[in-house]
């Protein structure tokens, strides 16, 4: 296919000073490329481009200048992309689709005039509409959590001296359409610091996976999942001229 049109709509409302509303529709591609060729056959099934339409509805209200509360609700229709075949890792198959909706809170601003927060909520429903001839219809999308929780909180002690602690929690998730292999949830919790030095140098000190927690980040396939890292620092010293 040389030519393709990709419509996008979207509108905001503002029925109040401190309320947003919006609306949009879009539809976007995205043409097959590099190793996917070398596994595939290069007919009109395995090389049309991938398909996606996004429809998305929202709100933003800000409760006061400096915190806001925003919602959305979605729905991503997925066709033609590829997955690695689960019997046999050197070749893909063709998944014929897919569709996924959910919604997404967010709260994002200051509680008090020396602690501020950002907390956030995700719910996914994904499911493989058909695969291969439908031997996985209503499968769970590949690596598709279904909750996701985030809350990090900025505490100011002083002028000079203020620290972050936070935590962000993962559903467990497939990690193919054939749903054999299923990655288990987590809790990560982190931690920073910050003090300044003088008018012109501070220091800020990041902790990830303050507990030493054990999890798996990301997976690649059913045979080879990514564990998270460890207990580990970053130690930054920034300076302004």
């Amino acid at each position: 296919m040389d030519e393709k049109f990709t419509p996008r709509l979207g509108a905001i409302l503002k029925p109040a000073e401190n309320i947003s509303a919006y609306a949009s529709y879009s539809e976007t591609f995205l043409p097959r490329s590099g190793d996917q060729f070398l596994t595939l056959n290069l007919d009109d099934e395995s090389t049309r481009p991938q398909s996606f339409k996004n429809t998305e509805i929202g709100l933003k209200w800000d409760f006061r200048p400096d915190l806001s509360l925003t919602a959305a609700l979605f729905d991503l229709d997925r066709s033609s992309f590829t997955s690695v075949d689960p019997d046999d890792q050197g070749q893909l198959i063709v998944v014929e689709g897919s569709q996924t909706q959910g919604f997404e809170l967010q709260l994002n601003g200051k509680l008090t005039g020396w602690w501020t927060v950002a907390a956030g909520y995700s719910y996914l429903d994904g499911e493989v509409r058909q695969v291969d001839g439908g031997g996985n219809d209503g499968n769970k999308t590949r690596q598709t959590p279904e909750n996701m929780l985030s809350l990090w909180n900025d505490i100011r002690v002083s002028d000079k001296f203020s620290f972050g602690v936070g935590a962000t929690y993962q559903d467990s998730y497939f990690v193919r359409e054939d749903n054999s292999v299923k990655v288990p949830d987590f809790i990560r919790v982190d931690a920073a610091i910050y003090y300044a030095l003088s008018d012109h140098l501070s220091l800020q000190i990041n902790v990830e996976n303050l507990l030493d927690e054990d999890y798996f980040s990301d997976a690649h396939s059913n045979t080879n999942i990514s564990t998270g890292e460890p207990i580990n620092a970053r130690f930054t010293l920034v300076g302004r001229f």
